[in-house]
């Protein structure tokens, strides 16, 4: 946590914060929602979203609280690390413990090599919601952050990494 403690990441913390305070995971609804990893992931994914669509210019590495190297590695472990959540049958799992070890700030992802950034299945949600939002053009960030119906944004999204 200490390494993001830095005067350039003022502007997205406190947008980050702002967005984590007027969207909630279960949404405006209180519609329940499982509390698995994939909705965590999806969730907190389109936190990251809504950082950078109020603060366009702002580095995606950055958001993410990574070094350039951490978003290096992402890019370029994005499908292995996918391929790892789904095979290992990861994304609905709802143990708490694990959710936070691939969601949570930490030296690096639990499940991931070392070389990994903590919170490496958050860039995972935000790059989901990033295909979702592609592929369907005419959602609104207030429509895209009202959705918790997380699983229809995954099938959405037609996520496949190579």
């Amino acid at each position: 946590i200490r390494i993001n403690m830095i005067p350039d990441k003022i502007l997205s913390d406190c947008m980050f914060a702002w967005g984590s305070t007027e969207f909630t995971m279960e949404g405006e609804t209180g519609q329940e929602v499982s509390d698995n990893v994939l909705n965590n992931m999806l969730f907190e994914g389109k936190l990251r979203y809504f950082v950078k669509a109020m603060i366009p210019d702002e580095p995606d590495y950055l958001i993410m609280g990574f070094s350039p190297e951490q978003m290096q590695w992402c890019q370029e472990n994005e499908a292995a690390m996918w391929t790892y959540l789904v095979e290992n049958k990861l994304l609905f799992n709802t143990d708490h413990l694990t959710i936070r070890k691939l969601t949570g700030e930490a030296p690096f992802t639990s499940f991931f090599p070392k070389e990994s950034p903590g919170k490496a299945a958050v860039w995972l949600g935000w790059q989901i919601i990033e295909n979702y939002v592609e592929r369907h053009p005419g959602t609104t960030l207030e429509e895209l952050m009202a959705n918790v119906g997380y699983q229809d944004i995954l099938n959405g999204a037609r996520y496949n990494p190579e």
